[in-house]
């Protein structure tokens, strides 16, 4: 069976792919990339177009939201679409007869890195924000938190944000090691994004970094905004976190995506 992937370039779930039975068409956002690795064609998703008669399923993984015209924007007759064939990426079980299940991947190896001597001489205890834009709640939340926390934010790539006594901005995506040294800095997460960071909430649970989200996500406690969140997060930070995060892991997460595949290899065979 032959599968069509859209995504970021993502070297965790790549490594779970390469050992299952199925052909892999991985076409990338973020690369221009043409190579075979295993049973992974890696392709830039502009070539989409000219393997979507080949293939028999194509999900969705990116965070990006993607409607089918959109995916396969040079087709000119859009009736020749096979709707069938879009699935949805989904953290959580779901029972829709267009979406599956599968996990996000992250490897449990988690790389050594130098922590700055600058980090070691922290002063003050660490909030990171994960967010896609600036709103009022996460204005309010800065506001409360400011004169007690060194606050840092990312996922805001807007050149014109700017630093300020205690608040810094990465104003970039963060490569792996970069990530995984910012959260062994920072003493808790925030996460106000709906539909981003899910990897970067599922490294901070292998750090065993306390979390607070707004996703519905079954893993981790939800975020809820009051007077007294300078108070709880001061509890937090002191207890000690261990997440169930099992079916993340990549040699868990083969098992699951493989059954999620042969499903719907039945399913296409039925009908």
């Amino acid at each position: 069976m032959k599968i069509g992937i859209i995504d970021e370039y993502d070297i965790d779930l790549i490594e779970a792919l390469k050992f299952l039975n199925f052909e892999f068409y991985y076409f990338l956002f973020d690369s221009e990339e043409r190579r075979r690795y295993y049973n992974i064609f890696l392709l830039p998703f502009s070539e989409l177009e000219k393997y979507y008669k080949e293939l028999d399923f194509i999900l969705n993984l990116s965070d990006l939201k993607l409607d089918l015209e959109k995916v396969i924007n040079k087709i000119d007759e859009l009736s020749l679409i096979d709707r069938e064939k879009m699935y949805v990426y989904r953290i959580e079980r779901s029972f829709f007869d267009n979406v599956i299940y599968f996990p996000y991947v992250i490897n449990n190896n988690i790389p050594r890195v130098k922590i700055e001597k600058i980090f070691e001489n922290k002063n003050r205890k660490v909030v990171l924000i994960l967010c896609d834009k600036i709103s009022l709640e996460v204005v309010g939340v800065i506001t409360l938190l400011s004169k007690e926390f060194e606050i840092y934010i990312y996922g805001i790539l807007d050149l014109n944000t700017s630093n300020s006594k205690g608040i810094y901005f990465l104003k970039r995506k963060l490569e792996k090691k970069e990530l995984i040294k910012l959260l062994k800095y920072v003493d808790i997460v925030i996460d106000f994004s709906k539909n981003k960071f899910y990897r970067e909430l599922l490294y901070a649970a292998l750090l065993n970094k306390p979390i607070l989200t707004v996703k519905d996500f079954k893993n981790f406690p939800k975020l809820v905004i009051d007077e007294k969140i300078s108070e709880k997060i001061c509890k937090l930070i002191k207890k000690n976190y261990v997440y169930d995060i099992s079916e993340n892991l990549i040699e868990n997460s083969r098992k699951i995506i493989e059954e999620e595949l042969s499903k719907l290899s039945r399913r296409a065979n039925k009908d």
